[in-house]
C-alpha cells in the first residue's frame, strides 16, 4: 500500500517568476499582494491556479531578498574608510544605548517590586479583613443560635403560660359559677 504525500503539488512558478510579477506590478502602479501576483501568473500563462497562501510566502521571501540586496548595494556605495571612521562613535553610541537599557531595566524592576509589594500588602490587608469578617460572621451565627434557642424557650414558656392562663380562666369561671350558686344558696337560707 502506498502512502499519499501531504506536501502538496510542486508549484508551476519559481521565485524569479514572482520577482518578475512584483516588478511588473510595481511598474504598472499596482499593489504587490497575493491576489495581484496570482492574477499576473495566470495572465502570463505560468500557473493556472496558484495557491494564494503559497504565493504570499514566496512574495515575502523575494521582498526580503530585495531588502538585503539593497542594503548590500548601499553599504558598498559608501566611500572607503567611512565605516571604519564611524566605528568608535558607534561603539560609544552602543555603550550609551546599553546604559539606557540597563537603567530602564533597573527602574522597571524597582517599579515592579514596588507594585508587587503594594499588591502583597493589599492582599495581606484583604486576608486579615476577610478573617475578621469570618470571625464576626461566626460570632453572629453563634449569637443567632443563642437567640433562636432563647426564643424557642420563650415560646415554650409563653405556650406554658397560655395553657396555665386557660386553666386559670376555667377555674375562675368555675369559681364564679360556684360563688353564684353559693350566693343563691345563702340567699335562699336568708329569705325562706
Amino acid at each position: 500500500m502506498t502512502e499519499k504525500s501531504t506536501a502538496g503539488r510542486k508549484p508551476n512558478y519559481t521565485d524569479d517568476d514572482i520577482a518578475d510579477a512584483i516588478a511588473d506590478l510595481r511598474f504598472n502602479g499596482q499593489d504587490v499582494n497575493g491576489k495581484n501576483v496570482c492574477d499576473w501568473l495566470k495572465a502570463a500563462g505560468i500557473a493556472k491556479a496558484p495557491s494564494a497562501e503559497a504565493v504570499k510566502k514566496v512574495i515575502q521571501r523575494v521582498l526580503e531578498r530585495e531588502k538585503e540586496a539593497e542594503k548590500r548595494r548601499l553599504l558598498a556605495a559608501l566611500p572607503s574608510g567611512m565605516v571604519e571612521e564611524l566605528q568608535p562613535g558607534m561603539e560609544e553610541l552602543t555603550s550609551h544605548v546599553h546604559m539606557l537599557l540597563a537603567r530602564a531595566h533597573r527602574d522597571m524592576q524597582k517599579t515592579t517590586e514596588s507594585s508587587l509589594n503594594a499588591a502583597n500588602a493589599s492582599m495581606e490587608y484583604r486576608d486579615k479583613r476577610i478573617a475578621a469578617l469570618e470571625d464576626d460572621l461566626e460570632a453572629s451565627i453563634k449569637k443567632a443560635e443563642q437567640l433562636t434557642e432563647q426564643l424557642a424557650k420563650a415560646q415554650k414558656r409563653i405556650g406554658s403560660l397560655l395553657t396555665e392562663r386557660e386553666k386559670l380562666k376555667i377555674k375562675a369561671s368555675q369559681l364564679a359559677t360556684a360563688k353564684k350558686t353559693l350566693e343563691e344558696v345563702v340567699k335562699t337560707f336568708k329569705d325562706p
